[in-house]
């Protein structure tokens, strides 16, 4: 395994987070963005793919849940722009 360097921008601060290596079918990351950049370092493998699911729908503004997946490359370095969008049904 390798150290992927995965960061997250344009997150709602306040959104959970989880990061899932469906190649290897392992849990990666979870947690929860206390700002709109969330900076991770996971293992995986280079070609394998992440899933990346963010949502907030707790408190205050709700928003759509947001997933968007992401393929390890040689460089073990990802930047993934997050576009949650308000859900209008709450």
């Amino acid at each position: 395994l390798d150290l992927v360097s995965l960061t997250l921008t344009n997150v709602v601060s306040g959104s959970s987070y989880e990061v899932y290596d469906t190649t290897s079918s392992i849990q990666l990351a979870t947690g929860t963005a206390s700002s709109s950049t969330v900076v991770l370092e996971v293992d995986s493998s280079v070609g394998n793919v992440l899933r990346i699911r963010v949502r907030k729908s707790s408190t205050g503004t709700r928003y759509i849940p947001y997933e968007t997946n992401t393929v390890v490359d040689s460089t073990l370095v990802s930047s993934v722009y997050i576009s949650q969008l308000v859900d209008p049904n709450v």
